[in-house]
Formats: structure tokens, C-alpha cells, sequence
């Protein structure tokens, strides 16, 4: 959050079969300098329906669209 003030992330589409969640995403934020960053990606999650929660998730998105850390 300290190197993208303003981060917004909107659900684009989402799936859910009872094992697996998955979810594309749209995200809009600024770098420390104001410069606005837009990222896309895709979010599968393994859950656990039972107790409601996440045990495994992946994160898949192109990093070369905001530069090096």
C-alpha cells in the first residue's frame, strides 16, 4: 500500500465450483510520484467450503507492467 497510494481493485469476472475460486481482477493505483498504473490478472484460490476459508492461492499478472521493486 505505501508504494501504490490510491489502489483500487474491481472484480471483473468470478467463478466458484466449491473447490476452487477464481477471480479476474482490474486494479488502478499511483507510484509515489502520482504516475497512474493500471494491472491485470487473474486470482485462483483453493478453499476449504467446510470452514469458510482459503488454503491455497495463486496470483497471475504481467509485473513488467509497473517496473522493477
Amino acid at each position: 500500500m505505501e508504494r501504490f497510494p490510491g489502489l483500487k481493485v474491481s472484480i471483473t469476472r468470478a467463478f466458484n465450483d466449491g473447490l476452487f475460486e477464481i477471480a479476474e481482477w482490474s486494479a488502478a493505483m499511483n507510484d509515489p510520484e502520482g504516475s497512474e498504473l493500471a494491472l491485470d490478472g487473474v486470482n485462483i484460490a483453493r478453499t476449504d467450503a467446510e470452514h469458510m476459508q482459503i488454503v491455497e492461492m495463486r496470483s497471475y499478472y504481467d509485473a513488467s507492467a509497473y517496473g522493477s521493486p
